[in-house]
């Protein structure tokens, strides 16, 4: 009986993406929204003052995978993206796995056909 394996590659943008400004967002609206109250209504986007961090964004996705018994067995670089390789074998295909709601929302992000 031959082994049959499914493959995904997903990649991810390795350009720096610096933080949010609240200051100039509130420039940009005319200053109709103050600074404050930018930061306080989407503090998702604003209290989080750290450029991406592309090493836990491959970790967080190695981790989603693996929880659908994909192996992560490969990485590579093309452009301006890390490519993240991995493989599972076909008899595994049926696993309903528990994801949080950032690893859900990471995953949505994807082309379905990248989904795991």
């Amino acid at each position: 009986m031959t082994e049959s394996w499914d493959f995904r590659v997903v990649g991810i943008n390795i350009n720096p993406i610096q933080p949010s400004d609240a200051n100039a967002a509130s420039r940009k609206l005319g200053e109709t929204l103050t600074p404050k109250f930018l930061e306080q209504e989407f503090p998702e986007e604003y209290s989080d003052k750290k450029s991406t961090n592309t090493a836990l964004q491959c970790q967080k996705i190695i981790q989603a995978y693996g929880k659908y018994g994909w192996e992560h067995y490969q990485q590579g670089q093309l452009g301006n993206n890390a490519m993240l390789y991995f493989r599972r074998k076909e008899i595994n295909k049926k696993i309903n796995a528990k994801l949080s709601p950032s690893e859900e929302a990471m995953i949505s992000k994807l082309d379905p056909l990248q989904h795991p």
